[in-house]
């Protein structure tokens, strides 16, 4: 149950993520990371989101299965971290007319 709880925080950092970058960017911003591009599709934003965050859902799932516990959470908060981070900035970015 612990290791769905991590695959459900990561992936929806990850959809907060790309969902208010592409709300700031219909507002004017532009996209910084430059893994994604200037002008990254929607699409693109979540393959490469996913992919980047594989080896951390990996990582928690063999340190449930062969490890320590406990391990999954350090895999978890790396991997949702960021994009927590992210989104927040990105809804400070485009304040007040984001919805």
């Amino acid at each position: 149950k612990k290791l769905w709880l991590s695959f459900a925080v990561i992936g929806a950092s990850i959809v907060a993520d790309v969902e208010t970058t592409e709300a700031a960017r219909a507002r004017g911003a532009q996209e910084a990371n430059p893994l994604f591009g200037a002008h990254p599709s929607r699409l693109r934003a979540y393959a490469t989101g996913f992919a980047i965050d594989a080896p951390f859902l990996i990582g928690a799932y063999f340190s449930r299965k062969w490890g320590d516990n406990r391990y999954w959470i350090p895999f978890t908060a790396i991997g949702a971290g960021p994009h927590i981070g992210a989104a927040v900035w990105n809804t400070h970015v485009c304040k007040p007319n984001c919805q």
